[in-house]
């Protein structure tokens, strides 16, 4: 006797709507997708389709499995045992259990049935269910106090039965005496969607279309936050596919700021990281980790992986399908894949509803801001040496450090024994726009944070954290900024002051510079820049 066969019941006179079973769910018949996956359980002669439709007994024909097909049955317990009672008498000799498996929770995978049967025979039961775990909010009758009613979010978890497939032995189908038969319950995870109406078919045509994507971004105190906020920036963007971070063990800060936004997040050692990016099968790959090499992108494109890549130089920047280095306006090649320039840059979306400035006669404040790490302390250094002006001028001071920065007590000490009380300090600000709506000029490095002034309007001196910052071009005269360079002891705050002093008094020179930096909206690169990306994932799934 064979341990086990699988059944599929495909009538259509008892569909969920009309001709559900043979319409096409992503490009494949409900019936078919039940069919394919009971093949990845057993072989073909183990599979019986039992249905009432010509049309899906040539289907189960042409697809290689057992089919037994009446026009004139019913899906209801009495005209299933009439109608199937010799049927049933063969399988229940044959096999020593039967799998009933229902084509309408096509979310539910051949590992699931798999792994239901190993419960089975493990647990000694007559039957299998499935169940799934569902959050409720229960109605009571009862006096509704209204805050309390607002309030209560906490809905209680209970379970309910699933059609996705039963597990029963055999020598049980038949039993018309109704004996008592032991069942084992089998959790389904949030795969168990049932179709049952346009709704979930929508939702499960959605869901089967979802691709992985894998994004494996740097952020610690050498390299900064902005790899981080890009990244995330982008994969609030990509609801419609499953997003997973990926880090090296020395990338804390990326890890614990993206763990706050409840995507999933890995963490592996770097020598082995690239073995398991390949072992979660992605569908694509987003690299923003500078510089990469040409054979790591080669192993990832000779599996199909389509691979994207930011704010790289590297070698590997070649053979990417998309590299997108938004930071040089200059290109150092003229490679196909990779596109240059301000033009492929995109704020946060913070920024979505931020209001640019007006040019303003006037200066009433100022932002200092080196972005999430200020590894060089930049910001006290500036904070020390352009003091005096603000006071002198009465600008309000607003400086700005990211989650990294670890010169915190250095910085505050300083800002208590400054003798100035128009300094409002901010760490880790969500919304760095706001602040930016209320100054007239910035102090900065040259990374992305230029770009988000540059979309507000807001003229800024810009002194590079280190030689790659260096080799950012935009921030210049003609963009609206003052470039100091790299920074260099002495001679930078010197410059910085002298630089400062100027906008704040001479009005038409900083008329000058906002007039060069108006001209700037990132507002609309974002999709651009998204439609390019799902645009490989659609050429992925074509070419598969």
């Amino acid at each position: 006797m064979n341990n086990f066969c699988v059944i599929i019941l495909a009538v259509k006179k008892n569909v969920a709507f009309a001709d559900d079973l043979v319409k096409k769910l992503d490009g494949i018949p409900l019936v078919q997708r039940a069919i394919d996956k009971a093949k990845s359980v057993t072989e073909s002669s183990h599979i019986f389709v039992v249905t009432d439709s010509e049309e899906i007994s040539t289907i189960s024909d042409r697809s290689g499995v057992n089919c037994y097909y009446d026009k004139l049955l019913k899906l209801d317990s009495q005209s299933l045992l009439n109608c199937l009672n010799v049927f049933l008498l063969q399988v229940s000799a044959t096999y020593e259990s039967t799998i009933l498996l229902s084509a309408y929770t096509p979310l539910v995978a051949a590992d699931d049935i798999i792994n239901g049967y190993a419960k089975f025979v493990e647990s000694g039961c007559d039957a299998l269910v499935t169940i799934k775990q569902e959050a409720i909010q229960m109605y009571r009758a009862r006096g509704v106090n209204l805050f309390k009613f607002i309030l209560h979010f906490n809905k209680e978890p209970v379970f309910v039965e699933s059609r996705a497939f039963f597990i029963i032995k055999s020598r049980y189908i038949l039993d018309f005496n109704g004996h008592d038969i032991t069942v084992y319950p089998y959790v389904l995870k949030d795969n168990g969607i049932e179709i049952t109406n346009y709704t979930d078919w929508w939702i499960c045509e959605k869901l089967l279309r979802r691709r992985r994507i894998v994004f494996r971004v740097i952020g610690d105190t050498a390299v900064g936050m902005g790899h981080i906020f890009r990244a995330l920036t982008l994969a609030h963007e990509i609801t419609d596919h499953e997003i997973v971070f990926v880090c090296d063990e020395r990338s804390s800060i990326a890890t614990n700021t993206i763990a706050g936004y409840d995507y999933l997040v890995k963490t592996f050692p770097e020598e082995e990281i690239v073995d398991q990016i390949i072992d979660l099968q992605p569908d694509m790959v987003i690299n923003d980790i500078l510089s990469t090499d040409a054979a790591y992108i080669r192993r990832l494109r000779e599996r199909g992986i389509k691979v994207v890549n930011f704010e790289d130089l590297g070698s590997g920047s070649m053979l990417s399908d998309l590299t997108i280095n938004e930071l040089y306006d200059k290109p150092n090649s003229s490679t196909k894949p990779v596109r240059w320039g301000h033009n492929y840059y995109f704020v946060r979306d913070e920024f979505a509803t931020a209001k640019a400035h007006k040019f303003s006669k006037d200066v009433t404040g100022l932002l200092i801001t080196f972005g999430g790490t200020d590894q060089n302390n930049y910001t006290l250094s500036s904070l020390r040496a352009i003091l005096d002006i603000c006071k002198n001028a009465n600008i309000k001071l607003y400086v700005v450090v990211g989650g990294g920065y670890q010169h915190a007590p250095a910085l505050q000490e300083f800002i208590r024994q400054a003798d100035y009380t128009n300094i409002e300090y901010t760490s880790a600000t969500g919304a760095i726009s706001k602040i930016m709506e209320k100054t007239q000029i910035a102090i900065t490095s040259n990374g992305r944070t230029v770009f988000e002034l540059a979309h507000m309007h807001v003229p800024s001196l810009v002194i590079a954290q280190h030689s790659r910052e260096a080799t950012h071009s935009f921030a210049c005269h003609n963009h609206g900024f003052i470039n100091l360079g790299l920074y260099e002891t002495g001679t930078t705050e010197r410059m910085l002051t002298e630089a400062l002093s100027r906008l704040v008094h001479d009005s038409d020179y900083r008329k000058e510079l906002f007039d060069n930096i108006k001209r700037f909206n990132f507002s609309q690169n974002k999709q651009k820049v998204v439609k390019l990306i799902l645009g490989l994932l659609e050429k992925a799934k074509s070419d598969a």
